[in-house]
């Protein structure tokens, strides 16, 4: 080599970058390009030119290019395709039978697919029948509002909903052939759904189920909160109800207070029955003080005949208006809660009230409705008293 030469030649190397120079790579690893380094104007790199073949061969074949999305999005797409069901219509039969029921306000069920609420349903359908109108099912699930609701979770929601339903609606459809049954899905929790559509039935009926540890309690907070707050009658029907609904009616009564939608409630029930009614008056007597064993034997007399006027003087317009009804009067001294669920046993159907009262946060049941509630072992029918 000339003298001089090897440092022309470090020089012009000096002058090229050091990852664009030629000559083997580093530990068998090819080199970097130069950060400015592009590919030529309408050129294409290796990996876009094997997605654009792929393309074309597809396209060749008459098939439609597929969508550039990642694996991961790819995953979460087909989720939720899958867990995605079109939420069930109202199902009306056809004819006009099946037109009729769909005009008419129907008989709601509150269904989950519990013992309680198949109750429900069981007794709802009877209902419905005496009552000409179509019998309904709602199922409410928690919707794609709720943070933690996954895929996973709102497929099985929509599973068990739709199996809960068309279980209840295939053993109704094979006890009552000719009745118009509709069944529904819809996503929210179930006391606001269920007093949504409590505003379009003339009756809601949900199943009334033991709250665990607490002996003799029968209404949950679901069945608390629709029967405090529905514009509509509420019904609660525990597991262990009888769809037999012959028997005897109850009411309870208090004279002083407006009571004319619970007692035609109440008689409205007993003619479609057998026709029974028991009207109960139940009043803790005040104690009387008196010297002799006959002053207090007046006094006691004198208070159930008070009693007696004024339960005849509430039940006369009802008893001319409902004349097949057989009415049995019913005078208690003793706690009102104490007496209507002493009674329950063997009836076919409590009807009690509920005033317009608000407390705290919105209405509540009174006392003797919500010993009632929790306590009797037979169907009760909560009355707003508007």
């Amino acid at each position: 080599m000339a003298p001089g030469a090897s440092g022309r030649r470090g020089e012009a190397d000096a002058r090229i970058p050091r990852t664009a120079q030629s000559g083997p790579a580093r530990s068998g690893r090819p080199r970097r390009r130069a950060s400015g380094w592009a590919p030529p104007s309408g050129g294409r790199g290796y990996g876009q030119g094997v997605r654009r073949r792929r393309e074309g061969r597809r396209a060749g074949r008459g098939q439609a290019a597929a969508p550039r999305t990642s694996s991961r999005a790819r995953s979460a797409v087909g989720w939720r395709l899958a867990a995605r069901t079109p939420r069930r219509r109202a199902e009306v039969p056809s004819g006009s039978a099946g037109k009729e029921a769909a005009m008419a306000r129907p008989v709601t069920v509150g269904l989950d697919g519990s013992p309680e609420s198949l109750a429900a349903a069981g007794w709802a359908a009877h209902e419905a029948r005496s009552r000409d109108a179509p019998l309904r099912l709602v199922n409410a699930w928690p919707g794609t509002d709720q943070k933690d609701l996954t895929p996973g979770r709102e497929a099985a929601w929509h599973y068990w909903a739709e199996r809960a339903l068309g279980s209840a609606r295939a053993e109704l459809d094979a006890d009552h052939p000719d009745m118009a049954i509709l069944t529904d899905q819809i996503p929210g929790r179930p006391a606001p759904v269920l007093l949504a559509e409590a505003e379009r039935a003339q009756l809601l009926v949900v199943g009334s189920r033991s709250i665990g540890a607490v002996a003799g309690f029968f209404l949950g907070s679901v069945g608390l909160e629709l029967a405090a707050r529905a514009v509509t009658p509420v019904v609660l029907v525990r597991a262990d109800a009888h769809e037999d609904r012959q028997g005897d009616v109850v009411v309870g009564v208090e004279p002083g207070e407006p009571g004319e939608d619970i007692l035609e409630f109440a008689f409205d029930a007993a003619a479609r029955r057998d026709g029974v009614l028991r009207a109960v008056y139940a009043s803790r007597v005040p104690a009387i003080r008196g010297d002799a064993p006959w002053v207090v034997d007046v006094g006691m007399s004198d208070a159930r005949e008070e009693s007696e006027h004024a339960l005849g003087e509430v039940l006369a317009p009802w008893r001319d208006k409902f004349s097949e009804v057989r009415v049995f009067e019913e005078i208690a001294s003793d706690s009102p809660a104490r007496q209507l669920v002493g009674v329950a046993a063997g009836t076919a159907l409590m009807v009690v009230g509920r005033g317009p009262r608000q407390v705290g946060f919105g209405p509540r049941l009174g006392p003797v409705t919500q010993a009632v509630a929790h306590h009797a072992a037979c169907p009760v029918a909560i009355v707003p008293q508007r």
